[in-house]
């Protein structure tokens, strides 16, 4: 079984990778957070002004508006590849390395490790090794996660950290700390996930022992909500005030387009059917496991319910566009 896990990340790797896209504004934004923080220290990247478009401003200096979990896991191998006496840092930034990996470990690896994820869950439903490899990737390369998989961006990232805190602490139930500390490194990854989050503790909150479960999911969880709220802080100054509040002039309907209202219908509608991140537009294959999830579903009912809420929270992200770049961040 390792020797297939590794096998089988390394080919998911290599397949994915094969595919990727260009650097676009997103991705930008996210090595700004990279290339400030080795080569200067700190989370101002000042000199990248005049070559972004996807920043946020704050007294003057400027900074990634991304959450930084990406930016924050492509760090240490871009401090050690440029360690190199034979690779100056100035000229790293000409290259198109940086970005490759970022790719690899904001994008491929996440990828590799929720398709594996889903590969074995598949298997222990008592389907065949060639079904499960056939079904598990299906749910992954024919939806826009294989889109995501291929840029730096933080989605994937964000649905591995999340498919990691879910198998845990709701299908095992198991592991409530190190659940909660993948539960908050997804919201670190893409702060949407937040809603998961909250589905989440509801959940354990409705089980056996449900005070201590949820309690030992939010320890876990409190090291990363502190170490977001400390970023909040250096960066715009305030511990509850977010970057994306300080986003450049060309992505300012943000302010008003995005963000958390009372549910609507029509709204439920457009992330369905709608062709802007529309879920049976961009992944209509994913609309062939609602019945089976409906009528098949193993665990109990509570848990197939979070399962279709928390799917629909999570799936309606449009893929990138051919030069990389999305209407989410």
């Amino acid at each position: 079984m390792l020797r297939f896990c590794v096998l089988f990340l390394g080919a998911t790797i290599v397949l994915v990778f094969f595919f990727h896209q260009g650097n676009g504004s997103n991705s930008t934004s996210r090595l700004m957070t990279v290339f400030a923080l080795v080569e200067h220290h700190t989370f101002a990247s000042d000199e990248s002004r005049g070559h972004v478009q996807d920043y946020a401003e704050v007294n003057g200096h400027i900074y990634s508006d991304k959450a930084p979990m990406a930016s924050l896991m492509v760090v240490p191998f871009y401090w050690l590849c440029g360690a190199s006496p034979r690779t100056p840092r100035s000229a790293s930034r000409t290259s198109t390395w940086p970005e490759h990996l970022g790719i690899l470990f904001g994008g491929a690896l996440p990828f590799a490790i929720v398709a594996l994820l889903c590969v074995l869950r598949v298997r222990k439903g008592g389907m065949g090794p060639y079904a499960s490899v056939g079904i598990g990737m299906a749910a992954v390369i024919g939806t826009s996660m294989f889109d995501w998989g291929a840029c730096f961006f933080g989605h994937m990232l964000a649905a591995a950290f999340f498919l990691g805190a879910y198998v845990l602490a709701v299908e095992e139930e198991r592991r409530f700390t190190l659940a909660g500390f993948l539960g908050g490194c997804a919201v670190l990854s893409e702060y949407p996930l937040a809603l998961t989050q909250v589905l989440t503790v509801l959940y354990l909150l409705l089980g056996p022992n449900r005070w201590s479960r949820a309690l030992r999911y939010g320890l876990g969880a409190l090291p990363v909500a502190l170490a977001l709220l400390a970023y909040n802080k250096v960066v715009t100054g305030s511990l509850f005030d977010f970057p994306y509040r300080h986003v450049s002039e060309e992505f300012a309907s943000m302010h008003t387009s995005f963000g958390m209202h009372l549910p609507s219908g029509l709204a439920l509608w457009e992330l369905v059917f709608g062709q802007y991140r529309g879920l049976a537009c961009y992944s209509p294959v994913l609309l062939a496991f609602v019945p089976w999830i409906w009528c098949s579903f193993d665990g109990p009912r509570r848990r197939r319910d979070l399962v279709l809420r928390s799917w629909g929270r999570t799936s309606c992200s449009s893929p990138p566009t051919s030069n990389g770049m999305a209407g989410g961040g």
